[in-house]
């Protein structure tokens, strides 16, 4: 997509990447993305409290096989300094192999994910100005 993008990439304002978002057997939903990218930190953090899942900020420091900020179709979106949000889960057994079937998916968590995520793009937009001014000065560090 960013490699040949059908619309010009200066108006894009962020990307939000959901992946692995109907499966955790604890309830907890990871953010990634508000340590790069300072702007989605307040965005964020006014959800914790109220998601119905158990939102955790994290996975975004730049450094380490955890850091998840090109692991996935976001990673481009960084590389082009366009403001990212990655929702996932932390990897489960059949994480990303042929076991993971639609069975399991957890019908409440997913829900519950699919409103929290909801959440934040109606914040996202509300915060559209900021993003755009953020995206304008880029991410901090790699």
């Amino acid at each position: 997509f960013v490699a040949h993008p059908p619309v010009a990439l200066d108006r894009i304002f962020a990307n939000v990447n959901l992946d692995m978002v109907g499966r955790n057997a604890k309830g907890e939903l990871w953010a990634a993305g508000a340590t790069p990218w300072i702007v989605m930190q307040p965005l964020l953090d006014g959800l914790i409290g109220t998601a119905p899942v158990i939102l955790k900020l994290g996975h975004d420091s730049g450094k380490g096989k955890n850091d998840w900020t090109q692991q996935s179709d976001q990673g481009p979106f960084h590389t082009a300094r366009i403001p990212w949000v990655y929702f996932g889960v932390e990897d489960h057994a059949d994480y990303h192999q042929p076991g993971d079937t639609f069975a399991k998916i957890e019908p409440g968590f997913f829900v519950h994910s699919v409103r929290t995520i909801a959440e934040f793009v109606r914040r996202l937009d509300q915060g559209f100005d900021a993003v755009v001014a953020a995206k304008a000065r880029g991410p901090i560090g790699p």
